[in-house]
């Protein structure tokens, strides 16, 4: 019996992974030196934020309740975030930008260049509000997107198991017929 109930919550956690997706909000404040990434799943269950600002703090909270506080450090990885940038599935992105320079022609030439990454990137939302006023210069940024966890890791394992298959590959090398490489057979 209790196994059974071991098991349906396994299930009803993955099916939950597959379907409720979780908020991503990046928020940048330069006038405040302020800079937070938020992230929330299912949001009385798990929140999670990361403060950059001073120095990077991770904080978990698990219904409401802080879990896990602890600085992060930069860590040499394998493989950096943009091997797997193609794997993330997002949905609702959107950018908010209220912005100014302190001279209206750069703030001008900013709204313009924020307009053709619009067009080009047609399927995130932007918002931008520039200030033509000359007087202290500041940028506020929000970006936000919905994450399908449970598709994500799911393309995060297949692009891992193509890569070990490649890396496999390549250590062992391939069985390879006739001449070897760099070797050309004179013609005659």
């Amino acid at each position: 019996m209790v196994f059974t109930v071991i098991i349906l919550l396994i299930f009803v956690f993955v099916l939950l992974l597959f379907e409720k997706r979780s908020a991503i909000v990046f928020f940048l404040d330069t006038g405040e030196n302020d800079m937070h990434l938020y992230f929330s799943w299912l949001p009385p269950l798990l929140k999670a934020k990361i403060e950059i600002a001073p120095s990077p703090l991770l904080t978990v909270y698990l219904f409401h309740m802080r879990v896990y506080s602890k600085p992060l450090r930069s860590q040499r990885k394998e493989r950096p975030f943009l091997t797997y940038r193609n794997a993330l599935v997002l949905d609702d992105s959107y950018v908010q930008v209220y912005y100014s320079l302190s001279d209206p022609y750069l703030t001008g030439i900013a709204c313009g260049i924020i307009s053709i990454a619009q067009a080009v990137f047609d399927k995130i939302s932007v918002l931008q509000v520039p200030d033509f006023i000359p007087g202290n210069d500041y940028i506020v940024l929000k970006a936000g997107a919905k994450l399908s966890i449970g598709q994500t890791l799911y393309r995060i394992a297949r692009l891992n198991r193509a890569n070990w298959k490649n890396k496999r590959r390549n250590l062992n090398g391939s069985v390879q017929y006739g001449r070897k490489r760099g070797y050309s057979v004179p013609q005659s």
